[in-house]
């Protein structure tokens, strides 16, 4: 093969990785912009029903630390929480990681510092001067939940804000009592703010806006495609999520939210700000909040809609879950997600093993027909009557041997099932296995992307002479495609490649004549 030959794959494959990279996955597996569907959901400040623009800017009464901090550390079996008087804020959220042998708590909510204070979880500011120093008057607990108070008096209302921490899933509710003064010369309005997660120690993470609209519509968007202008009245849920974890309004029951809308900061983080009408008298509002895992037990729990915000929902959702639960099973019966990875391949390659040996036939049997048409075709390319009658008797003895292409559709809707289960579930994040610290990660040192490719060529090898061309496009394709997967689907994918060549060379043992029993006279 000279040089010529080599630069079309070549140049091919890396066509074929570009476009599978930004059309294809990014189509199955990236997020979807909020559309907005017809009807009174979503508005670009400012217009004619909506006449005020957003207000994402705070302005603090006091802007000189005059008390000292005091926190208050709440403990449950799922998380432990830090709440601060400077702002009567969540200023700490460590959650805890059941599964993992690696990691017992994740954060996904830091103290921001005292010049960042309006990224404060569960902040409420009001439309001009909001106070920041609260005090703790009550704190209680019982079987279901844990209670702390805190209150604050200003020039413009009086505040109190509870927070419920259930013990028994992922959910916070914050009780927002005000009482505005009957002296204040402007008119009062609150706004709630509460952060995305936030998980540094993350690689590769992903941060969303997730929200159901006033059409009962989930929406999920890439936080750099959220428009900062755009707003929503009244959502059913609204919040941002990442990889593995959502914080996100899930309960009105006062019907708090007028408007809603977020504010980028940093890189990619997202701030959600809920914002109430117009405050004239005494108040109380409970909004109930989802914080935790994107398991669906933690989901379920809580608010079913969330569902939606999981790594694997949409149309393949069935098969995914199925997945997952053989996947779960197989980790509790081996002890470690990796060789769990292995038994699913391994048990999926059995499933498919009838189809796999058939479509070996079938494909053997098809290359086999096209050597003798071609023959025929020659032989008699000056007597057409004659290739007819000669033609119709190969398809009479030996029959169309089809396409044999029916193992490889039925394996594209496993793997994209598989490969939505291992980069976002929260039960594979910290799994270890061999040198992979996480699954649900990239591999640090591309061996797996690397044996990929390997196994690829190995198969190119076995393969027919006109198909070694097809293995190796097909080898540099994976291997870039791969090496930004999580290692977990790596891993499937490696097992499945020397399942795939030992099926291969079975199959060509046991075959007969490979499967073709025609003569050609």
């Amino acid at each position: 093969m000279n040089i010529k030959e080599w630069i079309v794959p070549i140049a091919f494959a890396a066509l074929t990785t570009w476009a599978l990279n930004h059309f294809v996955l990014d189509h199955f597996f990236g997020h979807k912009d909020g559309s907005n569907p017809s009807g009174k959901v979503s508005f670009v400040a400012p217009v004619e029903d909506v006449e005020r623009p957003l207000k994402v800017d705070i302005d603090f009464l006091d802007n000189e630390k005059k008390l000292e901090e005091k926190t208050l550390e709440v403990k449950t079996s799922w998380v432990r929480l830090t709440f601060s008087n400077y702002g009567a804020v969540l200023s700490n959220a460590k959650f805890t990681h059941p599964s993992s042998q690696t990691i017992d708590m994740v954060q996904t909510i830091d103290q921001p510092s005292f010049e960042s204070r309006e990224q404060a979880c569960f902040l409420v500011a009001f439309n001009e001067m909001t106070p920041y120093y609260y005090q703790l008057v009550d704190q209680q607990q019982d079987d279901e939940k844990i209670t702390c108070v805190y209150k604050n008096r200003s020039s413009k209302a009086d505040i109190e804000k509870t927070f419920i921490i259930y013990k028994d899933k992922h959910q916070i509710d914050l009780v927002i009592s005000c009482t505005p003064r009957s002296d204040a010369e402007d008119s009062l309005q609150l706004r709630v703010i509460f952060p995305s997660p936030d998980m540094p120690g993350v690689t590769y993470d992903e941060i969303s806006s997730i929200l159901v609209n006033a059409n009962q519509k989930f929406e999920r968007t890439a936080s750099y495609s959220v428009k900062q202008q755009q707003g929503w009245i009244r959502p059913g849920l609204f919040g941002a999520d990442n990889r593995y974890f959502a914080h996100a309004l899930v309960h009105d029951a006062n019907r708090f939210v007028e408007r809603a809308y977020y504010k980028q900061f940093g890189a990619t983080q997202l701030l959600s700000i809920v914002e109430s009408g117009q405050v004239t008298e005494p108040t109380t509002w409970r909004l109930g909040f989802f914080m935790g895992p994107k398991t669906e037990e933690a989901i379920v729990a809580v608010d079913s809609r969330l569902k939606d915000a999981l790594g694997y929902a949409g149309f393949l959702s069935p098969i995914a879950r199925l997945l997952f639960m053989l996947l779960k099973y197989l980790n509790e019966l081996l002890g470690n997600f990796g060789l769990a990875i292995i038994a699913l391949t391994i048990l999926l390659k059995l499933v498919l093993a009838p189809f796999t040996f058939g479509g070996q036939q079938r494909l053997e049997k098809s290359k086999e027909f096209s050597k003798k048409l071609t023959y025929l075709k020659k032989r008699y390319k000056n007597d057409q009557e004659r290739l007819a009658l000669e033609q119709a008797k190969l398809m009479k003895e030996g029959g169309f041997p089809g396409l044999g292409c029916l193992p490889l559709l039925l394996q594209i809707p496993i793997f994209i099932s598989i490969r939505g289960v291992i980069a976002s579930s929260f039960e594979l994040y910290g799994a270890s296995f061999l040198w992979i610290p996480d699954l649900s990660g990239r591999d640090p040192y591309y061996i797996l992307p690397m044996l990929v490719v390997l196994g690829m060529l190995v198969q190119a090898m076995y393969a027919d002479k006109t198909q070694r061309m097809m293995f190796f496009v097909m080898a540099i394709v994976l291997g870039a495609v791969m090496s930004n997967f999580s290692a977990g689907l790596a891993l499937y994918f490696f097992v499945t490649n020397v399942l795939t060549l030992i099926q291969t060379q079975v199959a060509k043992r046991f075959s007969n004549n490979n499967g073709v029993s025609v003569r050609v006279r």
